[in-house]
């Protein structure tokens, strides 16, 4: 529980950072295997023998030696076990040839030293480092924090791609409305000269035939040809009509 309780509070999660007890191809279950990045764990063990270390303190004084070794001999044992297991070899991912040996605390660190100063050497000799709380942690958060620095580089290069996208799509986007201003631009003026014809040549004809009462009142268009009239788009429409071209994008930055 208390090795759980670090994990979270360095900031990794549970089924996304490690897992509890996994089981092993060959059947080995280590405590917590911790992932990192480019497919890699390792492993943690938090079994070291905590009932041998009770008895020791709670040990009267003519007895607290003879508990104290037992206790350390106790922590050797328990180190050949981890060494025997052999988890890195039978990991799913690349993992360190060392299995991290969690103590809930560092008094018992030091007392199994202080027991046995060959201890932590003879460890690392079996590939075992022995991990109390506050140079675990340390390691914990450092996981965390090359997990942090892994998602903002993913991020980055995500944004990078969709920034491409977005530039792609803003080109496509900008050569249709390019060829559409176009478009607007000639039909507006095709109407311009349809209506000078309009007013130049055939309406005073249709207002001759008027003015002659050869067309019914209900049917004139006197009223909709309006001869001083001459449609032209405005000068702001001109101006807007300039839509920047895929070159000038570019020359833009």
């Amino acid at each position: 529980i208390g090795l759980e309780e670090m994990l979270q509070a360095a900031g990794l999660i549970e089924g996304v950072n490690y897992r509890v007890q996994p089981v092993q191809g060959n059947g080995g279950r280590p405590d917590i295997t911790v992932f990192l990045p480019d497919n890699a764990e390792i492993i943690i063990d938090a079994k070291a023998p905590w009932n041998l270390y009770q008895q020791f303190i709670e040990a009267e004084e003519d007895q607290r030696e003879q508990k104290k070794q037992a206790f350390a001999e106790g922590m050797r044992s328990h180190i050949i076990a981890l060494q025997e297991r052999n988890y890195p070899q039978n990991a799913e991912r690349q993992t360190p040839e060392v299995v991290l040996m969690f103590l809930p605390n560092i008094s018992m660190y030091l007392d199994a030293r202080e027991a046995d100063p060959n201890l932590t050497e003879e460890a690392l000799l079996r590939k075992v480092s022995i991990c109390p709380p506050e140079i675990l942690y340390s390691s914990l958060k450092t996981v965390a924090l090359t997990w942090q620095q892994k998602k903002t580089y993913e991020n980055v290069i995500e944004i990078q791609a969709l920034s491409k996208d977005l530039h792609s799509r803003i080109k496509v986007f900008n050569n249709h409305l390019f060829k559409m201003a176009a478009s607007l631009k000639s039909t507006v003026e095709n109407y311009n000269k349809a209506r000078k014809s309009y007013l130049a040549r055939l309406a005073p004809t249709l207002e001759s035939f008027e003015d002659a009462n050869l067309i019914p009142d209900t049917d004139t268009i006197k009223e909709q040809s309006n001869t001083s009239a001459n449609l032209g788009y405005p000068p702001e429409v001109d101006s807007n009509m300039e839509v920047a071209t895929e070159d000038q994008i570019k020359d833009k930055g």
